[in-house]
């Protein structure tokens, strides 16, 4: 015996809610309500993936020293503008940050030495975040030990003492806290010169940068 669908059993085409019960599950305001949740739970996502991004840059930059911040902008061969508390400006490229030095490589090529203690400020002229100190890096050269290096070529230096006056000579000997020039022909920087002959005696603790010369 073969069975038959009964017609008079089929769904009435003008009942609304059959038709709406085949299509779909939920109901078009449910569907309505779905969409805004999960557009609502993507916004909040987005939302907490920038706030976790701020708060691990936050740790970054809130666990920096300022050496820590000029070995990035070397590592990154960044030109940068430091400020001195005497008022001067450098500009150039870290090329290295020592114990209480870094060296800038200036545009003209030479290279200064700007003592940590007297910079102020720097710029990098970027909107770059910058990573903190990567753990803690191997102790680099002093400006004590950068100065007797330069004394062992006879190097001319061009100092900036705190205050602004500058000091040029040839480097003689360097010890713990001093650093011992004779004249020599200063290469017309600055303006204030107390010294015209006679062996100087600078205190290392005072040099703001010292711009070298090799003899030569």
């Amino acid at each position: 015996m073969t069975w038959s669908p009964d017609p008079n059993n089929r769904p009435d085409p003008d009942d609304a809610s059959d038709l709406s019960a085949a299509r779909s599950p939920i109901g078009p305001e449910w569907a309505d309500a779905l969409t805004r949740f999960v557009s609502d739970a993507r916004t909040e996502e987005r939302v907490t993936e920038r706030r976790r991004r701020r708060w691990l840059q936050r740790e970054a930059t809130e666990s920096s020293s300022f050496a820590g911040l000029l070995r990035t902008l070397a590592e990154r061969a960044t030109p940068v503008r430091l400020l001195t508390d005497g008022g001067g400006t450098h500009t150039g490229t870290p090329v290295a940050v020592g114990e209480d030095v870094v060296v800038l490589h200036t545009a003209g090529g030479r290279p200064i030495l700007v003592a940590l203690d007297h910079v102020t400020a720097v710029v990098d002229g970027t909107t770059a975040e910058l990573d903190g100190d990567r753990g803690d890096p191997a102790p680099g050269p002093s400006l004590r030990h950068l100065l007797a290096e330069l004394a062992d070529i006879e190097a001319e230096l061009t100092c900036t003492l705190a205050g602004g006056t500058v000091v040029a000579g040839r480097v003689v000997w360097v010890a713990e806290d001093v650093l011992a020039l004779d004249p020599s022909d200063p290469p017309g920087r600055g303006t204030r010169r107390p010294f015209t002959d006679g062996r100087r005696y600078l205190r290392l603790s005072s040099l703001v940068d010292v711009s070298p010369r090799v003899s030569g």
